[in-house]
């Protein structure tokens, strides 16, 4: 491939992206003399008919938007049957990339934030949606400025486009988006607005807000689930900043911000202030790295539509079966992780998926009622006490913390936990308790998200098995999005 003069006039150097649409080259122009970036669709896309329309699609999209934020493309056709895409070379990297060394500093964060919300303003005023907006489409020249790539799958809002896809199925990546793309209903403005908010929480805590084992329970929780707070995971943003990005997740359209501009007024701070006006509060206990939770730049995919109606019923099993596991200890917790050990499983790492190639894949179709926790009855005598002593507050939070120390006690038990780890770990979760139980949440939240940090450290070197660290994450993010307001508690002893 290497030498390939496509259409007499770009001739291929060398691969710069790879993903299961296509590749993209890096290409030189003869008859302008400059690089370019040639997207190309694999052959096996070919044979699938609506992908090839599909890839037609986003050059006649993208050619529409001409913005400083957005990757302009120049040209597109159809070399010995491949369809092929001429875009804009950009000398720089993917914030998926930039990610995978862990949270952004929030000034950065609000920068990069700011310049997207220009790019989707741009492209929403020409009425195109993007309905892929991740980390991945994100890119960053050498020089800063920010690009927002593949409006492959956008959908152009001012005429009726032809179903492309199989019947009963969206196209996005699960983990950026939003609750009414993954219920099949229409995409506007405001769904992509939702996506921002998701790439915005992964730049300040390292990951997306929903996080599991497969692409369709993530999204069964981007519908159902709310997600852990942001200040929880990065104490010590303005509240300004955390409010912003609570509100750009929220599950109904409706409560959302209205528009692009609105958000990128928000993140200047309103009238008459600036980002770093706004950051100056931002000062706070800092955070290590939350990284090894979820890969940033998941791959784009074909799923089935999720049925809502039975939601509710999941929902209520979900959070009894917690419950059930702290009534019945550490035999019942090994039964229920070795049921998740049953799931699809997912990476850990960020892939190595190109910045500007979508991989687009079929998933089963699944009832969202399997996304959910299952309880299974079990008549097994309780845990072992903690090896440190708790002051655990009332229920639930006291039964979601013996659910976790069911857990560790399980994983110990197994070989799997020394006890000196075990006792660090319950440790951590008195630490936690008390501060709460005093009133200092937001000492219990920086505890909380250190345990965090700590289990994903354990699960990264071997020796917190997946099936336990899936287990004790779940309780963990419970308390998380159940920790009550900042009662301003004097902290431990």
């Amino acid at each position: 491939m290497v030498g390939r003069l496509l259409s007499g006039r770009y001739e291929l150097r060398s691969v710069i992206g790879r993903g299961g649409m296509a590749e993209v080259w890096l290409a030189v122009d003869g008859r302008l003399g400059r690089s370019v970036a040639v997207k190309m669709l694999h052959a096996e896309g070919v044979a699938d008919p609506s992908l090839p329309e599909r890839f037609e699609r986003e050059a006649h999209t993208a050619a529409r938007l001409s913005h400083p934020n957005i990757v302009a493309v120049y040209d597109v056709g159809v070399d010995d049957g491949t369809p092929y895409l001429v875009m804009e070379l950009i000398q720089g990297h993917s914030l998926a990339d930039e990610l995978a060394a862990g949270p952004l500093d929030p000034r950065r964060a609000v920068h990069i934030a700011e310049q997207v919300c220009d790019a989707l303003a741009a492209a929403h005023d020409a009425g195109v949606i993007h309905r892929d907006v991740k980390p991945a489409n994100i890119l960053i020249g050498d020089e800063g400025q920010v690009k927002v790539c593949d409006f492959g799958i956008a959908r152009v809002t001012d005429r009726a486009l032809t179903a492309l896809t199989a019947p009963a199925t969206v196209i996005g990546t699960s983990s950026y988006m939003a609750p009414e793309q993954v219920l099949g209903e229409p995409a506007d403005a405001r769904s992509d607005l939702y996506a921002l908010g998701c790439v915005l929480y992964a730049m300040l805590t390292g990951r997306p807000p929903f996080v599991a084992d497969s692409p369709v329970q993530t999204a069964w929780q981007q519908v159902h689930q709310p997600p852990v707070p942001v200040a929880v995971l990065r104490p010590g943003l303005p509240p300004q900043l955390a409010g912003l990005v609570g509100a750009l997740l929220a599950k109904r359209p409706a409560d959302r911000p209205a528009s692009a501009a609105q958000v990128r007024a928000a993140l200047a701070g309103g009238a008459g202030r600036t980002a770093t006006a706004v950051l100056a509060t931002a000062a706070g206990p800092a955070v290590p790295a939350i990284r090894g939770r979820a890969a940033v730049r998941p791959a784009t995919r074909s799923m089935p539509v999720l049925d809502e109606s039975p939601a509710p019923a999941a929902r209520r099993r979900g959070r009894s079966a917690w419950i059930a596991l702290a009534a019945l200890g550490a035999t019942a917790v090994a039964a229920v992780v070795f049921a998740l050990g049953t799931l699809p499983g997912r990476s850990d790492h960020p892939a190595a998926a190109p910045t500007t190639a979508d991989t687009t894949q079929s998933l089963p179709s699944a009832d969202i009622s399997s996304a959910a926790p299952s309880d299974t009855p079990s008549d097994t005598p309780s845990a072992e006490p903690s090896d440190t002593p708790s002051d655990v507050p009332s229920d639930p939070t006291g039964a979601t913390l013996a659910a976790i120390r069911a857990a560790l006690q399980a994983q110990a038990g197994d070989g799997g936990l020394d006890s000196g780890t075990t006792r660090e770990l319950n440790r951590r979760l008195d630490s936690f308790a008390r501060d709460l139980q005093r009133g200092n949440t937001d000492r219990a939240a920086v505890e909380l998200a250190s345990l965090r940090n700590r289990l994903d450290q354990l699960h990264r070197d071997g020796t917190l098995s997946s099936t336990a660290y899936t287990a004790m994450l779940a309780p963990v993010d419970e308390l998380a999005a159940n920790l009550p307001a900042s009662g301003g508690g004097s902290g431990r002893d």
